[in-house]
């Protein structure tokens, strides 16, 4: 009996000892994490001009592109390096929503977006901790920043290939440069290997006018015979989103 008296003795007088280090010394860092995550990305307008040249005609043409808002799914990893520094590398998948282009303030018509992809790879800083800090739900800040790629899948021809009117897209997959700048908070739950995520980001994308060229030019000769040089200024544009998720830490 007295040996359990001892022991709870011994408790009592670590206790304080403990929380005074969890109050002085920093939370662990985790060497690894894998999240899972879903999201959405948020619907932007896109402004550029368009220049479309053949043998005898030249047209201009301002657009004005509304890309629809939707859901994101997909997932991140990060591995500490040192200090508060970490490499970190993502990806999210968007589905194709509806999107509305408008040609020389004419109404817009409406068609469906390719599919999404967002990828990216850089580093993570971790910032100081919240002072104080009670520990039960430790409260974790980084910020993001990754160079990365916008790669944009276009929807198929509705026919099937057997179809007699069956014509193939000329629309092929495209890549564009981007940076992917964000911050994110994380909540350890009651454990150093569980927590939940979230947090925004921003992808700043560089449109790929070049390759948006060369495919209009191929659609023009495919569908219309007609040999044309086009010559698009898309500029850059920002794609936000908000994702959240659960982080497996190891």
């Amino acid at each position: 009996m007295k040996w359990c008296w001892s022991l709870a003795a011994l408790v009592l007088l670590f206790i304080p000892v403990r929380t005074e280090a969890q109050f002085r010394e920093p939370f662990p860092t985790s060497r690894l994490s894998i999240s899972p995550m879903v999201g959405y990305r948020f619907p932007y307008v896109a402004r550029f001009d368009a220049a479309i040249y053949s043998d005898d005609e030249v047209f201009f043409s301002e657009f004005t592109e509304e890309r629809s808002g939707g859901a994101t799914a997909g997932g991140e990893v990060e591995m500490h390096i040192f200090g508060p520094v970490g490499l970190i590398g993502s990806a999210l998948y968007a589905p194709s929503v509806e999107n509305r282009v408008a040609e020389n303030n004419e109404p817009a018509q409406r068609f469906v977006g390719p599919d999404v992809w967002l990828l990216s790879a850089g580093i993570s800083i971790r910032l100081p901790e919240p002072a104080p800090d009670y520990r039960r739900f430790p409260l974790l800040a980084s910020i993001n920043l990754a160079p990365g790629v916008v790669r944009e899948v276009p929807q198929g021809s509705p026919l099937p290939p057997d179809h007699p009117q069956y014509v193939p897209s000329p629309w092929q997959p495209i890549n564009h440069p981007a940076l992917d700048a964000g911050v994110k908070a994380t909540i350890l739950l009651g454990s150093r290997h569980l927590a939940f995520q979230f947090g925004v980001s921003d992808f700043i994308t560089f449109w790929n006018s070049n390759a948006v060229e060369r495919q209009l030019e191929q659609a023009y000769l495919q569908q219309l015979r007609l040999p044309v040089t086009a010559v698009y200024n898309l500029g850059r544009s920002h794609l936000f989103q908000a994702y959240a998720g659960f982080s497996i830490r190891f």
